[in-house]
């Protein structure tokens, strides 16, 4: 029978925890979203940031990057949070 880890709450993620192949791809293709955005807004200021051009340099539709990242506030919200941590990594 399998031992619960008490310490973290169900539905949080435990660094015991393995990966499905889904997600690690999922998390690929987050981060290659975030990083072109990154790149954009630091090039042409957030005002004026292309959307056509985030998806032009990741190679996705519209569709996969709402999957993604289906509201604007989530999207700007990874986004803050990379950049204040001392932007890309790339």
């Amino acid at each position: 029978m399998p031992v619960l880890d008490r310490s973290v709450p169900v539905g949080m993620y435990s660094p015991h925890a393995r990966q499905t192949r889904p997600q690690q791809t999922a998390d690929v293709t987050r981060e290659k979203i975030l990083d072109a955005a990154f790149h954009e807004i630091h090039r042409y200021g957030f005002q004026s940031a292309s959307l056509a051009n985030i998806l032009e340099r990741t190679g996705l539709t519209k569709g996969a990057l709402y999957h993604h990242f289906p509201t604007s506030r989530r999207s700007v919200w990874r986004w803050w949070t990379r950049w204040s941590a001392g932007g890309s990594n790339r």
